[in-house]
């Protein structure tokens, strides 16, 4: 990327605002301009402190994340607003900057030799004095003029043989059918500035999705070959005519942000790509609160009507069908369903692959009685797990080894032997290819566990399936993978669309085999996705499925283990027992967390701090203020757990040896065997050293090395740190799929959307032998009383018609055979 041009974020003139219902913006901080030289430049990561001397001989001291691409020496004109630090003093938090060339050979000659590899001063001087000559003053004007606004234009054939390029690198072209080829494009940067400065509404947009809008728009702005103006206005000019039509493509660029650039550049609000775009929007948002794959007319109703409630259902349903955003379906009483038009696909493509498998496959294992597999299992799993398989696992493994059906599911509990008996079956499968994933690192590295000895690891699916953080998967329908039986653990947690990048991705032979507790015959399970979807519970409803459930329990026991049944039949006794305490009340954290932080170090320093946990249902709040948050829990514990370690420069709070957890799905580069080295969100370990920069300006580290509690050693980028929090608090959704000796269980009220007994369920159940459950006895009993929502989907009616097709189709094809011949 060039260096020394920024895409810091600079607010519009006229203050954006967003649509009714959804609130208003604060008024941002008056916002200055200053010109001056950048005397230096020390960068933390994302984020870098400079010193400049303005034009008023005055030293000033900027910050932001934007002064991180300032270069020491030039001049540049800083817009941003001034603030007044309680440690640090005045400061001018930059938002966005551009190089502030004067008219004149020397300055000029300065910006070329500081950009242009290839070029040094004295060449840049011979160039600029042969544009004098040939062009005089005004031709020096339009080469200035190039150079602030299009320098990867600015070629020097004329004065030299040397090949010369603009910025750190010769990016190639690139192909503008693939933006994400683009990336590396000496124009991206520009296109970025622009955005941020023309599109004030942009400036609370994250970098990784500024960067996407710039090369997405750059992708659209070269298909025009429009060469009469600068490629950054043709972008600028997009934008403004449709801004809603990013919301279909970039992540992190949402309806919100595009509405205010919207009202700025005077979109009507009954226009239709506005209407089309607010459609999605509400429709979407009601999908990603509650895990629906469609919505009803009533609900999106409701919405518009707290949104907009000038606008008819009717012209926002019309708009946006007709463009393909939003797809309607009836139910059998004339009732419309609503879809987003990505999870109606999904969801149609998903039932197309469990028909598949429902209808057409292979046993596994042929010729064999149950007597022969059951000689045989239990052999295998004395040798493996030094104990014999139960009756009812063992009918599992033979049930699945001989199904005519490629759709197999384990249900069970925590700790009924789901990933135990996996482990049997690759042993006795042996010749067959497998392969195993998990959603999470943590739940990845305990089905590893199960099944190293046999030759095999696990990973996550994002990582099996070659997931890239802007989405989509590169092993799909068109390169699937190569075993025989996928296995996936933690069923319940992958959303419609990860479940179905996971079916696209097997061969049309392959056996799927999938282990959760989604809740059977009514009693309450694990947490479902974050997402949208309900897959695994709508699975094991369909007709045909080969589904097994596991009830005894092999791991916690005792007074867990009848809490944890409690629990799953929505009843609490908070009934102290050997390993589970209760603190029957729950004072505020003001008062009470020093009691759960004096529990917590006890067990930490009893059983090392990997093998303990506290889990919390919420997770923002402030981390100096006392909250029952894991915000507020992590600086704490941080403080009492590594109080003398070692700061990591650039950073507010990270220490070496801190316990972290990696916010982000991310690809940091090739292992030594060529493989795509991959972390996701949710992965969690312990910070064991840094690597400080070589370049001097750079105070952060360049890396930092993480000992992933998966057992892999990694260096993750310091320009990433943001995206490391601490974990020794962790919410209850990142603990799924874990299992630690002791846990403390804090539940807070809360709407039965977000606290209910399956919330608490998944906690609880975590702990293998110590659990310390706070919250006041009343409130927990009602938490464990309330039912999971339910969740719109149709997946199992989809499913339902293409089998009832097919037994069609049997039936026609059995009667045409019958029919009298001649």
């Amino acid at each position: 990327m060039p260096k020394g041009f920024g895409f810091g974020f600079k607010a519009s003139a006229s203050e954006s605002t967003l649509p009714l219902g959804f609130g208003g913006m604060a008024k941002p901080a008056p916002e200055e301009t200053h010109v001056g030289i950048v005397k230096s430049v020390a960068i933390y990561g994302d984020w870098a402190v400079g010193y400049m001397d303005t034009q008023e001989r005055e030293s000033l001291k900027i910050t932001g994340s934007a002064v991180a691409h300032l270069k020491e020496g030039l001049e540049y004109a800083l817009t941003g607003s001034m603030k007044v630090h309680p440690s640090h003093g005045q400061q001018l938090d930059v938002v966005s900057f551009e190089p502030h060339i004067q008219p004149d050979v020397q300055s000029m000659a300065r910006f070329i030799a500081a950009n242009f590899s290839g070029i040094g001063k004295k060449l840049a001087e011979k160039y600029l004095s042969k544009v004098k000559d040939e062009g005089g003053d005004e031709g020096l004007e339009a080469l200035r003029l190039k150079l602030v606004n299009e320098p990867w234009t600015v070629t020097f054939e004329s004065v030299s043989n040397r090949k010369t390029s603009f910025g750190d690198k010769n990016a190639t072209p690139g192909d503008s059918d693939n933006p994400t080829a683009l990336a590396d494009s000496p124009e991206i940067p520009y296109i970025e500035r622009m955005l941020a400065t023309k599109f004030g509404a942009l400036r609370e947009l994250k970098a990784a999705a500024m960067k996407l809008l710039a090369m997405n728009l750059f992708s659209e702005a070269k298909k025009l070959k429009d060469d009469s103006r600068p490629i950054t206005e043709v972008a600028a000019a997009l934008l403004a005519k449709n801004p809603y039509s990013p919301m279909r493509t970039i992540p992190g660029y949402g309806f919100r942000s595009a509405d205010a650039i919207g009202k700025a550049m005077n979109i009507p609000r009954d226009a239709p790509v506005r209407l089309t775009a607010l459609a999605s929007f509400l429709v979407m948002e009601e999908c990603d609160s509650a895990g629906h794959v469609f919505v009803g007319e009533p609900q999106l109703r409701n919405r518009l009507a707290k949104t907009e409630p000038m606008i008819s259902l009717e012209t926002l349903i019309e708009y946006a069908t007709d463009s393909g955003d939003l797809r309607i379906e009836e139910d059998e009483q004339g009732n419309r369903r609503i879809y987003p038009a990505k999870l109606y696909e999904a969801e149609v493509r998903l039932a197309e692959d469990l028909h598949g498998m429902l209808v057409s496959a292979k046993p596994l294992l042929r010729r064999r009685t149950y007597e022969q597999f059951r000689t045989k299992a239990i052999e295998v799993s004395q040798r493996l797990l030094g104990y014999e398989l139960d009756e009812d696992q063992m009918k599992a493994l033979y049930g699945i080894a001989t199904s005519e059906s490629r759709l197999h599911v384990v249900t069970a509990g925590p700790g009924c032997g789901k990933t135990a008996i996996m482990e049997v079956f690759s042993a006795m499968m042996s010749h067959k290819d497998w392969a195993f994933a998990a959603p999470t690192g943590k739940a990845a590295k305990v089905l590893s566990a199960r099944v190293e000895r046999n030759g095999y690891s696990a990973s996550t699916l994002h990582s099996l399936l070659k997931g890239s953080p802007e989405g989509g998967f590169m092993v799909n329908r068109n390169s699937p993978l190569g075993c025989q039986i996928l296995v996936v653990d933690e069923g319940t947690m992958p959303t419609l669309s990860l479940f179905e990048a996971a079916t696209a991705a097997l061969r049309p032979d392959a056996h799927l085999i999938i282990l959760g507790d989604p809740g059977v015959d009514g009693l309450a399970g694990q947490l479902p996705s974050i997402g949208a979807g309900r897959v695994l519970s709508d699975i094991i409803r369909l007709p045909g499925v080969d589904h097994h459930h596991l009830t005894a329990t092999k791991r916690n026991s005792g007074a867990i283990l009848e809490t944890v049944n409690q629990i799953r039949q929505y009843s609490l006794g908070c009934e102290d027992g050997p390993g589970v305490t209760f603190s029957h009340g729950l004072p505020p954290a003001a008062r009470y967390f020093e009691t759960v932080a004096a529990k917590y170090v006890e067990r930490a320093q009893a059983n090392g701090i990997e093998n303990v946990v506290l889990l919390m249902s919420r997770r923002s709040g402030s981390a100096d203020e006392p909250t029952w948050c894991t915000d507020y829990a992590n600086a704490r514990l941080r403080d009492l757990l590594n109080p003398h370690a070692v700061k990591i420069p650039g950073t507010a709070s990270l220490h070496v040896n801190d316990r972290i957890v990696i916010r982000d799905n991310m690809t940091l580069g090739e292992d030594e065997d060529g493989n795509d080295i991959r972390v996701v969100n949710g992965d969690t370990g312990t910070i064991t050293r840094f690597q400080p920069h070589n370049d001097p300006k750079r105070r952060g580290p360049q890396y930092v090395v993480i000992k992933l509690d998966d057992g892999r050693f990694i260096q993750f980028p310091g320009d990433s740190l943001k995206d490391l929090q601490h974990s020794y608090a962790a919410t209850v959704h990142m603990a799924q799929g874990s299992e630690y000796k002791d846990v403390m269980l804090v539940m807070t009220p809360g709407q039965a959307s977000f606290m209910n007994a399956n919330m608490f369920l998944t906690g609880a159940s975590r702990a293998r032998e110590g659990l310390w459950i706070y919250g006041d006895d009343a409130e927990l009993r009602r938490i464990a009383a309330t039912k999971l929502p339910a969740r719109n989907t149709t997946l199992v009616e989809r499913v339902n018609e293409k089998l009832a097709q097919t037994l069609s189709n049997i039936d026609d094809a059995g009667a045409e055979g019958d029919r009298p011949k001649g």
